[in-house]
């Protein structure tokens, strides 16, 4: 295993090196979501109105026509979100304490898209209460010979069609293998900090995707460079994606290669994910360090506006196995009325501990929301909910009560 690393390595920082050249000299391009990406995207759009949401990009804004200086820039779209957000939480068993809640953040974006084959893309974000701000994105998409496309710039991409547990490898580092519980804190927007070049090359129902990812430093070094690649194609009936990934030697958060299969697949209705990755050190050929498994299902009822996802996590860490499960459910508009009920729940099953946060939405207001929220944790365990400290125990669970008017104008 020790000399296969060895062989590959080489080849892998030549293919970095050939992806950034190209999208330096102008090859770039957008990549397709997956089949089932359109149908949750309704989905998820309904956690939003139970939680704080962050500034997305527009695809479509108004256009913005120069025609006093005598050129034509109707090519050139601005668009942008604010979001506003202020509440109370209140612990109210065992240690009754009263806190404040606000956020604010806004994005500024534009499109301009010259020709049909190549588009600039940019946006700033800005947030309270952490007063910061900074250029989010700003990158680039071409088509070549419309064939290959490529993305540059400051952006991302995430891979995987889990909707609880963390499938993006893109994005794994050694400080954050653990579960992803962002569904107990809605602040966990990170503005990027990488130059990504991203190569797509579709074959028949299918495509290979090439990426170098660069973290940001004062120099220019191999060693700051992650690669990854993924195929992905369909086989019996399932969308079958197989991808692989190398960290960086200079990369502080740097975990073993990682190579990994996803599953996704439509029956009877529900749509169905079964995702698993390994991670496996060149210095350690027989022995596993890291792998984490995936199996979910969900369902989204149009007719209804009715829907859930239900997931399962099992993680091999310095050999011993940790399983978490988690569900999120939502009915928005209940039988026609302005009223949108949400249930989260998290359950650490090893641990016996965990939260389970039922929440009711009243839309109404233009451009804005009222929450109720009861989150309520369990278990022996020691986290946070919204910058708030919580220790539970078993015999003594956490129970808090929150209220929260939000806005959300998109411009």
């Amino acid at each position: 295993m020790k000399n296969l690393f060895a062989v590959i390595k080489p080849f892998a920082k030549f293919i970095a090196f050939v992806i950034l050249t190209l999208a330096m000299t102008g090859l770039a391009s957008q990549t397709d979501d997956s089949d089932f990406g359109d149908m949750m995207d309704d989905f998820d759009s309904m956690f939003e109105e139970a939680e704080d949401t962050v500034g997305q990009e527009a695809e479509n804004g108004p256009s913005i026509a120069a025609s006093d200086s005598g050129k034509d820039f109707s090519f050139l779209e601005f668009y942008g979100t604010v979001n506003a957000s202020l509440g109370l939480v209140d612990e109210i068993w065992p240690t009754p304490q009263l806190l404040p809640y606000a956020s604010f953040n806004s994005t500024v974006g534009f499109k301009a898209a010259p020709s049909d084959v190549f588009t600039i893309r940019g946006s700033i974000y800005a947030e309270f209460p952490s007063m910061e701000w900074a250029l989010d994105t700003m990158y680039f998409d071409y088509i070549f010979l419309n064939r290959l496309y490529i993305t540059a710039g400051r952006t991302s991409i995430s891979w995987g069609n889990t909707n609880i547990f963390d499938s993006n490898i893109l994005d794994d580092k050694s400080s954050t293998i653990n579960p992803d519980i962002s569904i107990l804190d809605v602040d966990d927007y990170e503005v990027k900090k990488t130059f990504e070049a991203i190569a797509t090359l579709p074959i028949g129902h299918g495509e290979i995707e090439a990426l170098a990812i660069y973290s940001a430093t004062d120099t220019l070094s191999y060693g700051n460079i992650s690669y990854a690649v993924s195929v992905e194609y369909p086989i019996l009936g399932f969308a079958a994606k197989l991808f692989g990934r190398m960290w960086g030697s200079n990369d502080a958060y740097a975990l073993p290669p990682a190579i990994g299969l996803e599953l996704t697949r439509d029956i009877l209705g529900f749509h169905t994910t079964l995702w698993t990755a390994f991670h496996i050190p060149a210095e350690y050929p027989t022995k596993l360090e890291l792998a984490r498994g995936i199996a979910g299902i969900g369902r989204y009822w149009e007719e209804y506006k009715l829907a859930f996802v239900a997931e399962y996590e099992l993680i091999y860490e310095d050999e011993g196995f940790n399983n978490y499960a988690g569900l999120q459910a939502t009915w928005r508009h209940m039988l026609g009325s302005r009223l949108s009920p949400m249930v989260q729940w998290f359950f650490d099953i090893n641990g016996l501990c965990g939260s389970f946060i039922p929440s009711i939405t009243i839309s109404g207001i233009p451009y804005g929301s009222l929450t109720v929220l009861l989150p309520i944790f369990y278990g022996n365990q020691s986290s946070s909910y919204n910058g708030m400290t919580v220790n539970s125990t078993s015999g003594e669970p956490v129970v808090m009560l929150g209220a929260v008017v939000s806005l959300n104008l998109p411009f």
